[in-house]
């Protein structure tokens, strides 16, 4: 049988330098209940070169209306500043107060975008991130919107027990499974949209935000010639999940557990030479579900041969599982394989 080590969401990414629009998702969360809020986030730079993302929690129906008593998370150069609550708004002016802080900064919102910015802005530890004394014009880029989209069949084969409606069920799909925990999608590209009914899901991805891309071959190998060298990336999503993970697509597969992700690159580029694949996890789940020490734990368990070309924008990178000693041939393309579908796990809201 082969052995499925289940990868999930993306990998730690860096933050860089950025300039770009703003962009809303549609749906915000935490843990417990699914959430009523709908995330605005705003994203901008400043004539310095120094980066602003600010997302609002709002209960108001419109995304980018963001509005007094709205939680907020603002981000400078990339990094996490204290998160607080809008505590005054004065026409397109939002004052905006970490939680337990005198300080505050008033950032102008006009036509869905942050134009001007002022004030203190300090870091969950107290310390003074930038202090902003005269208003600083903002610069948002313009969005790209959604560049990739595909339909792909979904195997309810897992969903045996669930009451559910295969020609009904609607459910939408923006959270991946990180090392933090369950995250918005929206945080990391543009124009998300994932929904899956009785058949099929839909997938739309917009461009991921330029600051979240980084130098390949991580993390495909140092071993591998990348080629130009200079390609920047975005990798790895394979699942999906409702919120709380009550309904997860998972994997792309076939009947061998070919898996599937998605990876994004900022130029063509090719990926050759071979890859160790060496069991990671300390325990596994044996056939009775009972915890057992990995006899793999530490070493090679198979060989992954990469012969990838990629094209710029969104790929499906296929790496089929391999058993003890195999070698196996990791591909890509921008289109759907035949015979490739999603698992569903769980149960529909």
């Amino acid at each position: 049988m082969k052995n499925k080590f289940k990868v999930l969401g993306i990998i730690a990414v860096v933050m860089a330098v950025l300039a770009f629009t703003a962009c809303g998702g549609a749906s915000a969360g935490g843990g417990g209940t699914p959430p009523t809020e709908t995330p605005a986030t705003f994203s901008s730079t400043d004539s310095d070169g120094n980066t602003y993302e600010l997302t609002f929690f709002t209960a108001a129906k419109a995304v980018h209306q963001p509005q007094k008593g709205s939680a907020y998370e603002l981000k400078y150069n990339g990094k996490a500043t204290k998160s607080g609550t809008v505590t005054d708004v004065k026409g397109k002016d939002f004052v905006l107060t970490p939680t337990g802080s005198a300080q505050s900064v008033t950032i102008t919102i006009d036509n869905g975008s942050m134009i001007t910015i002022v004030g203190v802005i300090i870091y969950p530890n107290g310390d003074v991130a930038v202090e902003i004394k005269t208003a600083k014009p903002l610069t948002p880029s313009t969005s790209s919107g959604v560049i990739f989209q595909i339909t792909i069949p979904i195997d309810y084969s897992q969903l045996d027990g669930y009451d559910r409606d295969d020609g009904m069920a609607q459910t939408d799909f923006y959270w991946v499974v990180t090392g933090d925990g369950i995250e918005h999608i929206s945080k990391w590209i543009e124009s998300p949209d994932i929904r899956a009914n009785g058949k099929e899901v839909t997938i739309k991805l917009g461009a991921p935000y330029t600051a979240l891309l980084q130098p390949l071959p991580l993390p495909f190998g140092e071993n591998l010639t990348i080629s130009p060298n200079n390609v920047k990336g975005f990798w790895y999503i394979n699942e999906f999940s409702t919120y709380g993970g009550e309904f997860t697509l998972s994997y792309i597969t076939d009947n061998n557990y070919n898996r599937c992700h998605f990876i994004y690159v900022d130029k063509d580029a090719t990926i050759k030479g071979t890859a160790p694949v060496i069991g990671d996890e300390w325990l596994y789940r044996d056939e009775y579900g009972e915890l057992i020490p990995n006899p793999n734990f530490g070493k090679t368990i198979y060989t992954e041969k990469y012969d990838v070309s990629l094209k710029k924008g969104w790929n499906l990178m296929l790496n089929p599982w391999g058993d003890e000693g195999d070698t196996v041939t990791v591909t890509a393309s921008t289109t759907l394989p035949s015979g490739f579908k999603y698992v569903m796990e769980g149960g529909f809201r």
